[in-house]
């Protein structure tokens, strides 16, 4: 970490640039959970490949050779993967943690991957969560 990158937003010693992103939306948690591991709901904030079991251990690799394995998977909680971009700049597999948390009558989506290449990176991948989140409140028809 050089003294320019010190300090800076997204930037931490131990899992270089990562990003974070929390939204709370007017959808039970069971309606979210279902939505992100449905075909369609996948293909938005993972990619586009084939369908697979979401469980640990799993191994995937969408279209655009984008490969990583399921870590930890807790229905209507939490997961983790890893993604390992094809032909990328990063220095090991980013690691994807979603974390699904009942508020009531809503719940609130939470983003986070570290492991990142670069700040730009982060922010590609900040622009990708916010279109993630704006994507799934069409499809589930949410305000």
């Amino acid at each position: 970490m050089t003294k320019q990158e010190q300090g800076a937003t997204g930037l931490t010693r131990d899992t270089g640039w990562q990003i974070g992103l929390r939204r709370t939306l007017d959808a039970p948690v069971e309606l979210i959970g279902a939505w992100m591991l449905s075909t369609s709901g996948r293909e938005i904030w993972l990619g586009e490949g084939p369908d697979f079991l979401f469980e640990v251990g799993q191994d995937y690799e969408l279209l655009d050779g984008t490969s990583g394995r399921i870590k930890v998977y807790q229905p209507d909680s939490h997961w983790r993967i890893t993604r390992n971009p094809p032909d990328s700049a990063y220095f090991r597999p980013s690691l994807i943690q979603i974390r699904i948390i009942r508020s009531g009558e809503k719940t609130t989506v939470a983003f986070h991957e570290e492991h990142l290449p670069s700040e730009s990176e982060r922010q590609t991948r900040k622009a990708f969560y916010l279109g993630v989140i704006d994507k799934m409140k069409d499809a589930l028809g949410l305000v």
